[in-house]
């Protein structure tokens, strides 16, 4: 698990992360990679990343949040998951006192993530290089072999080779996830290219 840094936020904003913890913890799905583990992940690296970017302590809240909720409904296989998560976390967050227009922001970070990302914020960037994190790092195979066993492919080859191509496709989105990142994700498609007979 990824260590959450030490922000001191107001104490107003930092009972609603907290009490959103709690919410995601309760409700996510319990997938093999999709679980709360992943939220509290996402979130503590959307923050690392947001710090290193210059964000204050309302975008890091933010920030925060939309790594909490973002993937709130999971469903293997479903086109809308971004779209239905979006519908499910407005009344959770205005019950925990998320004023609209900062909803508003989190439903775009969000959309953000559906595949391919299509960021168009400063935060959107940030939460759409944290949500893929592993990729440049050891924790990158863990991960990936449980994204396997939950997306249902039995054929590890195909699997890596659908990884390959995605992991050569995809692009960072923020100076500071390809400063920390890049080099590790080099070396994973470097791996998988040797373990698919490529090297």
């Amino acid at each position: 698990m990824t260590e959450r840094p030490r922000i001191q936020y107001p104490k107003t904003l930092r009972n609603r992360i907290e009490a959103v913890e709690e919410y995601v913890v309760v409700n996510m799905p319990r997938l093999p990679y999709h679980n709360p583990n992943h939220a509290l992940e996402v979130a503590a690296v959307a923050e690392t990343f947001g710090l290193e970017e210059g964000c204050g302590l309302h975008d890091l809240y933010l920030l925060a949040t939309m790594g909490l909720v973002h993937d709130r409904r999971y469903v293997v296989g479903a086109k809308d998951n971004e779209e239905v998560t979006v519908d499910l976390i407005r009344r959770p967050l205005t019950e925990i006192g998320y004023p609209n227009y900062e909803i508003l922001i989190i439903n775009g970070g969000v959309m953000a993530t559906k595949l391919p990302p299509n960021p168009q914020t400063a935060l959107e960037m940030v939460v759409c290089d944290a949500d893929v994190d592993n990729i440049g790092t050891e924790r990158f195979w863990d991960r990936n072999e449980a994204f396997r066993i939950e997306e249902g492919v039995n054929d590890k080859q195909t699997w890596l080779a659908r990884t390959l191509k995605f992991m050569e496709s995809h692009k960072y989105h923020t100076k500071t996830a390809y400063r920390l990142r890049n080099e590790g994700k080099q070396k994973n498609i470097a791996e998988l290219r040797k373990r698919l007979g490529f090297i």
